[in-house]
């Protein structure tokens, strides 16, 4: 599953609202922005989208992977699963986050 999003710093309330308690991200714009993605990835790769109670696309583990623009995360219910994120900066004030999830065989 794949997602793109604009980093928009006015959908940072409605994301923290989305966002799950105990979850490893930090509540910034970026941070929270990289989550969703991933979870909406996860959601497709599943072929379910977001149909599901949140709890089921929860992130356990999330971290920069090898520069600052790359991430990857694990999740806690579909552990055949890896998610991985690239901030892509179009210019100054529009970056995109894109997300791919996929099966680890």
């Amino acid at each position: 599953g794949i997602d793109l999003e604009y980093i928009n710093f006015e959908k940072t309330r409605a994301l923290k609202k989305i966002s799950l308690q105990d979850e490893p991200i930090e509540h910034n714009v970026k941070s929270l922005t990289i989550a969703w993605c991933m979870k909406e990835s996860l959601g497709k790769a599943l072929l379910c989208g977001l149909n599901n109670d949140l709890e089921t696309f929860r992130i356990k583990r999330y971290f920069q992977k090898n520069d600052k623009c790359t991430y990857q995360a694990e999740y806690t219910h579909h552990q055949q699963y890896t998610g991985i994120a690239k901030v892509i900066n179009t210019d100054t004030e529009n970056n995109i986050v894109c997300a791919i999830t996929h099966n680890l065989k």
